[in-house]
Order: structure tokens, then C-alpha cells, then sequence
């Protein structure tokens, strides 16, 4: 009865330490970028509009012809990958009441380029497959989007940012929830154990 008794509390303890183990689950990647809005009529590339936005996913192009680098005067080269102009467009026609997937070849077209964000960074550059320069510009001063970042920043507020502070909102509840049942399910453990060191040392003295 008494070695079935250290098995018990054996294993209570050993629950005891799972319980009050935190909990870690697998947290979602998150990413700045930069959202390089491009236009091409085939033989030069403008660029119309650049932004630092944020994202989740961290897939950025990686085939294509062309390609790019984001460069720092410092640190030279930090990111380096390959993209394609969209040039051609799908489109479905319907020819003896039958669909038919078709191609066509755009004269024009305008696409994003996502890239990622780097603080030190400086240049973008833009390069033809045969490796000559076709656009270059600035992204110095160029600030992350922190809104959306899940983390409530200082200058951010519910209505400001509602998808970071409110998230963050909820993961405060949901911790202090969680701390609640782990710390009563430790109290009622630990009682237990007591009980039964009690019950232990009665049985030694009779």
C-alpha cells in the first residue's frame, strides 16, 4: 500500500511539471516587404509606385529571366532573387459551345514585385536576363508597416490598429485563462500529495 502511495505521487509530480510547463505553439512567420508596383510595354520597365507593406507568408518570387537585388553600400548585396513580367493573359472564349483556354500577348502590363525588407537596405536594382540594369532606385528612409505586425506598438490603438491591439487584447486574456486553470489544477495536485505524505506518516506510526 505505501510503495503503491510513491507511485501515486510519482506520477502527480510528474503531471505536476507538464502542467505548469508553458505551452508552446507553432507561431505563423511574419515578414515585412517591400510592394514595388511596376509597368512594362516590353522594352522598359517604370516604376510606379513603392511601399513597405506587411505579410505573413514570407513567398516571394523565385523564377523568372529577370531578376533583382537589394543592396546596401555597406553590406553589398542582402537579397538577390529571380521574377517575370506577366506579358501574356489567360483568356477563355467559347467557340461551338465549347470553352477554349486561350493565351494572349499584352503589349502592356502592370504587376507587383514583392520583396522582402531589410532596415539597412538602400537600392533596389532591376537587371534583363542578359544582366543589363533596368531600373534603379532609392528605398532609403522607406519605414516597415508595424500595424499588422500582431504587436501592439506605442503609437498604436484599438482604433488605430485594431488587428494588432485587440489581437494583442485577446492573447492577454487568453494567457491569464490559461494561468488560472494551470495554477488551480497545481494547487489541487499539490494537495493531493500532501494528503497522502500525511496518510504516509500515520501508517509509520502505527
Amino acid at each position: 500500500m505505501f510503495a503503491g502511495r510513491h507511485k501515486l505521487t510519482l506520477f502527480l509530480c510528474i503531471f505536476i511539471v507538464l502542467v505548469i510547463t508553458p505551452e508552446f505553439s507553432s507561431a505563423q512567420t511574419t515578414s515585412n516587404y517591400y510592394k514595388v508596383t511596376l509597368f512594362s510595354d516590353g522594352s522598359k520597365i517604370t516604376m510606379q509606385d513603392l511601399n513597405v507593406k506587411y505579410n505573413r507568408s514570407e513567398l516571394f518570387s523565385t523564377y523568372g529571366n529577370f531578376y533583382y537585388n537589394l543592396f546596401s553600400d555597406k553590406k553589398g548585396i542582402l537579397f538577390s532573387s529571380n521574377f517575370s513580367i506577366p506579358l501574356t493573359q489567360r483568356n477563355y472564349k467559347i467557340e461551338n459551345s465549347q470553352i477554349i483556354d486561350d493565351w494572349i500577348t499584352l503589349n502592356e502590363t502592370t504587376f507587383d514585385l514583392e520583396i522582402p525588407y531589410f532596415d539597412n537596405a538602400e537600392y533596389i536594382n532591376l537587371y534583363s536576363p542578359s544582366r543589363k540594369i533596368l531600373l534603379s532606385t532609392s528605398v532609403k528612409g522607406l519605414q516597415r508597416n508595424l500595424c499588422g505586425d500582431l504587436t501592439c506598438q506605442n503609437d498604436e490603438t484599438d482604433k488605430s490598429c485594431p488587428e494588432d491591439c485587440m489581437y494583442e487584447e485577446m492573447l492577454v486574456r487568453e494567457s491569464a485563462r490559461s494561468n488560472m486553470t494551470r495554477y488551480a489544477i497545481l494547487s489541487g495536485a499539490a494537495l493531493v500529495i500532501v494528503a497522502l505524505w500525511i496518510l504516509s506518516l500515520k501508517k509509520k506510526k502505527r
